[in-house]
């Protein structure tokens, strides 16, 4: 049997169905798949080992896959189910609609059905020490291309950034800014960052990522004046954003060299001293750093993305990114070294 964390049983009595569907979700990493192509054998399968999505047809040769379905309820199984069937109107009144429910025709939408399989994959690891803002920060500081997908108990959908501009996001409820403020705002999101190749989706976003975090951020702050306190002794509100947006009334993100004079205002010789100029090649080269340390941390090897941060930073000491996600690597990982 399947020893790998994520488990999905394929139920499909038609043999080239149901390799297509185990050749498809072979290619997902972390994840382990078996077919079967009847109830019976199906229902050995779930009693000994409860899988985490199954890919259920619905006429099988020793019955349904509504029989499949009272199976997982007996033992209490919380699986997602994924109907691929040409019979989905035949059965329809005795599905039970809700949120672990897919329905799929045939013939297979084979990038919807890896789309949900890996959303359901994403809801069983733990959140990284980063959220969707802080990924937004370091992706569009870093002139990078890439796609941000965010899985959560509120929020499912994408933000899309090409070049460092913020280019577009879409979640279940919508697309463009209003997609990107519930994104960036989710707590305790699931988080995977993938390179954008190409740009597959028009632009929904026209305003600079800056003034959209702030206002995201102004928003989040709003609401929590309005919630009531618990007690008079309660902390404020804690929030997942980086510590340099952590109330309104902090200035746009800008890159060091053009950060607003300090209030004394100094001469502009020494505020000049202050700043750090990186050559062509010297940026390049931090900018590596960087996405060395943001791949590292997606694939949760910490030790590898402190030590690319801090390369980063010998480059750029006075990068604040940099400072505050070493802070909080270092905190994640001395957090663990004291567990026992």
């Amino acid at each position: 049997m399947s020893s790998a964390p994520f488990f999905v049983l394929v139920v499909e009595d038609e043999p080239f169905a149901r390799m297509v569907h185990l050749g498809a979700i072979a290619r997902l990493p972390g994840v382990s798949a078996v077919g079967v192509g009847s109830v019976s054998e199906a229902q050995t399968i779930i009693a000994q080992q409860a899988p985490q999505v199954v890919v259920l047809d619905l006429q099988l040769t020793d019955g349904t896959g509504i029989d499949v379905m009272a199976r997982l309820a007996e033992q209490r199984i919380p699986a997602v189910l994924i109907v691929v069937s040409a019979h989905i109107e035949t059965f329809r009144n005795r599905l039970r609609h809700g949120p672990q429910l897919h329905l799929l025709g045939k013939p297979t939408p084979i990038k919807e059905l890896l789309r949900i399989i890996e959303a359901a994959q994403r809801t069983t690891l733990e959140p990284g020490p980063f959220s969707p803002l802080d990924y937004v920060q370091l992706a569009c500081m870093g002139q990078h291309s890439v796609v941000i997908s965010c899985v959560g108990r509120e929020v499912c959908g994408e933000i899309v950034i090409q070049h460092g501009v913020l280019w577009s996001a879409h979640d279940e409820q919508g697309n463009g800014v209003q997609a990107f403020t519930r994104m960036v705002l989710s707590e305790k999101a699931l988080i995977r960052v993938t390179p954008s190749r190409s740009l597959t989706t028009p632009r929904s976003i026209e305003e600079s990522w800056e003034g959209l975090i702030l206002d995201a951020m102004r928003e989040k702050d709003e609401a929590a004046r309005v919630r009531p306190a618990k007690t008079r002794s309660e902390p404020p509100p804690t929030t997942t954003a980086a510590p340099i947006l952590s109330t309104p009334a902090a200035p746009p993100l800008v890159m060091p060299e053009t950060l607003p004079p300090a209030p004394t205002t100094p001469s502009p010789a020494a505020s000049s001293t202050k700043r750090t100029v990186l050559s062509d090649s010297d940026r390049q080269l931090f900018d590596e750093h960087v996405e060395r340390g943001v791949r590292a941390v997606v694939e949760r090897n910490f030790p590898i993305a402190i030590a690319a941060f801090e390369e980063a930073q010998r480059l750029w000491p006075d990068a604040p990114l940099v400072r505050h996600r070493l802070e909080r690597l270092r905190l994640l990982q001395s957090a663990k070294q004291s567990q026992p």
